[in-house]
C-alpha cells in the first residue's frame, strides 16, 4: 500500500526502492518464491566513470586505484580518498597566517559528500565557478554555520581551492590529459577549425560550436530570448571548442564503451538497458553484464586513445601537437 505507508519514498532512490518491495511482494504472493521470474533490472555503476577513462588512458596507477581498475581487497572510494586529502590539505592552511581564518571553519568537516559533485563532473569540465556554486547550493556552506561571520561565496572559493589541488595530487594524470586537450583546442581555434576523432567503434566525432546571434520573440504573454546559429557567417565559437574538448572526448569514450558493451550482451542473446554509465540487466545476467563491461573496457583501453587521437588532429590541423 504505497499511498498509506510511505517509507519507500525517504529511501535514496524512492522509485527503485518501491519497485523492488512490489517485486519481493509479488514473489512472495506467489507461494514459490525460489521460482519466481523478476523482471526488474538491475543496475552496475561505474565508480566516476569519467575519471576511469582518463585513469586508463593515461596508465595512471594512482587514479586507477582510486577508481578501482586495479585489484584491490576492498573497493577504493575517491570521494572519501580526496575529502581525507582535503582536511590534510586544511591543517596545514590552518598554520598559515594568510588563510588560517578560513581553513579553520572548514577544518574537520570535510567529509565525502563535500567533494561528491566537484570529483563527478572534473572529467566533464566544471569550471572553479560551477564548483562554487554546487558547494552553496548543496547546501554545504550552511553546513558551517557562519552566515554571519563569513560570506558564503568566499568560503566556498576557498574549499574550492582546496578541493581542486586535492584532486590535483590524486588525480594527476587526469587533470594532465584535460589540460592537454584544451591546448589541443586552443591550436584549433587558432585555425578557425573544429576537432574531430573516431572513437574505438569507428563512430566519428565532429565538434564545432558555432557562434549564435540572439533574436527576440514577442508574444502577447512573454518575450522569449532566442539563440539560433548565425548561418550568415558560420563562425566557430572559441570558448565553447576550448572547454568541450575535454568533457567531449570523455562521452565519447562512455558512449563507446556502452555500445561495445552492449554488442556483447547482444552475442550471449540478453539484454541490457542503460543510462550513461548506469548498465543494467536481469538479476540472472548481472555476473554476465560483469564479464562483458569489464571485457569490453580492456579491449577498447588496450590501444593507445590518446595518441590516436593525436595522430588523427594533426592530420586535420596539419601541425605537430604537443
Amino acid at each position: 500500500h504505497p499511498v498509506e505507508e510511505g517509507s519507500w519514498s525517504r529511501a535514496d532512490k524512492p522509485l527503485q526502492a518501491l519497485a523492488s518491495l512490489m517485486e519481493l511482494h509479488a514473489a512472495l504472493q506467489s507461494g514459490s518464491p525460489e521460482s519466481f521470474v523478476s523482471h526488474l533490472p538491475v543496475g552496475v555503476d561505474g565508480s566516476c566513470n569519467g575519471l576511469q577513462h582518463l585513469s586508463a588512458a593515461g596508465r595512471d596507477e594512482i587514479g586507477g586505484r582510486l577508481v578501482n581498475l586495479l585489484p584491490s581487497d576492498v573497493p577504493s572510494d575517491a570521494y572519501k580518498i580526496v575529502s581525507a586529502r582535503s582536511n590534510d590539505l586544511l591543517e596545514g592552511l590552518a598554520e598559515s597566517p594568510e588563510e588560517a581564518s578560513l581553513a579553520l571553519h572548514w577544518l574537520g568537516r570535510v567529509q565525502r559528500h563535500h567533494v561528491k559533485r566537484a570529483i563527478m563532473t572534473t572529467p566533464y569540465g566544471v569550471t572553479a565557478q560551477g564548483v562554487v556554486t554546487q558547494l552553496i547550493s548543496d547546501g554545504h556552506i550552511d553546513d558551517l554555520g557562519t552566515a554571519d561571520l563569513l560570506p558564503r561565496w568566499q568560503a566556498a572559493r576557498f574549499m574550492q581551492r582546496v578541493i581542486d589541488h586535492a584532486k590535483g595530487i590524486e588525480m594527476r594524470a587526469a587533470t594532465e590529459i584535460m589540460d592537454w586537450l584544451r591546448a589541443i583546442a586552443t591550436i584549433a581555434n587558432k585555425q578557425d577549425k573544429p576537432v574531430r576523432w573516431t572513437t574505438p567503434t569507428g563512430f566519428e566525432v565532429s565538434q564545432m560550436y558555432l557562434e549564435t546571434k540572439q533574436t527576440v520573440v514577442r508574444t502577447p504573454f512573454q518575450r522569449l530570448t532566442i539563440r539560433l546559429v548565425d548561418d550568415d557567417s558560420k563562425r566557430i565559437n572559441h570558448n565553447k571548442q576550448f572547454r568541450g574538448l575535454p568533457p567531449n572526448w570523455v562521452h565519447s569514450l562512455d558512449a563507446c564503451h556502452m555500445m561495445g558493451t552492449a554488442l556483447r550482451m547482444k552475442d550471449h542473446d540478453k539484454v541490457m538497458a542503460e543510462v550513461h554509465d548506469e548498465f543494467s540487466t536481469h538479476a540472472c545476467d548481472v555476473p554476465l553484464l560483469q564479464t562483458c563491461l569489464r571485457q569490453e573496457f580492456v579491449e577498447m583501453h588496450s590501444r593507445d586513445l590518446l595518441e590516436e587521437f593525436k595522430v588523427e588532429v594533426e592530420e586535420q590541423l596539419e601541425v605537430e601537437l604537443p
